[in-house]
């Protein structure tokens, strides 16, 4: 806590803290649950999400590869979602596994005949040095201790192991032009805030990250 300091306060009630180190942002209250599809046609998602995670998880595996240098092993992907990428990486001869916090998510892509444990990581347990590679997409921007995953991650990775990791940029375009004109006119800036941040989901963003 003492590395933190007040960076942004867009509207009473919500602060955005900066770390002193890193400058990573975090905002300072939010609501957590594991429910965010519960209100939301699956069905729907699915279709206007489908095509798209499919083409992001071949691009993704075509950087794993290009990296290792290699095809196959052993991929875990924490907060898999649907098991878009798992299902993609087992079509290239990866053996793949999933943890995906929702039941409901988890069992759809449990259906698919992936290897997904419903829960959280790291209570759902791997033996040492388990894993060639893991992966969180769009995943650790929603943890309270990104440090404390990675370093348990660390554990799982085989030596020479990759950790593949898609996150937020705070210095990115659209999130510094809302923070400027959150100093201008919070009024007209709260909803951008709101939806970058996620503060108005029941998981929201807890950290954004400088590259």
């Amino acid at each position: 806590a003492s590395d933190l300091k007040m960076y942004l306060k867009p509207y009473p009630g919500v602060v955005i803290l900066r770390c002193r180190n890193c400058k990573n942002r975090i905002p300072s209250e939010w609501r957590k649950s594991d429910k965010d599809y519960d209100d939301i046609s699956l069905e729907t998602y699915l279709k206007s999400i489908g095509e798209q995670r499919k083409r992001s998880a071949c691009w993704v595996l075509d950087l794993i590869e290009g990296r290792l240098g290699s095809t196959g092993g052993r991929l875990l992907d924490i907060g898999c979602a649907f098991g878009f990428l798992l299902e993609a990486a087992r079509d290239r001869g990866w053996q793949t596994f999933g943890i995906e916090p929702n039941e409901t998510v988890g069992r759809i892509a449990r259906d698919k005949g992936l290897d997904v444990r419903i829960g959280h990581f790291p209570a759902v347990n791997f033996e040492p040095m388990q894993f060639d590679v893991v992966c969180l997409m769009d995943v650790l921007e929603h943890l309270d201790d990104p440090d404390a995953i990675i370093r348990n991650i660390r554990k799982v990775l085989r030596p020479g192991g990759l950790l593949v990791l898609n996150v937020p940029n705070c210095k990115g375009l659209i999130l510094s032009f809302s923070e400027c004109l959150t100093r201008v006119s919070p009024r007209l800036a709260r909803r951008s805030i709101d939806r970058l941040y996620q503060l108005d989901f029941r998981y929201p963003h807890l950290n954004y990250f400088t590259p």
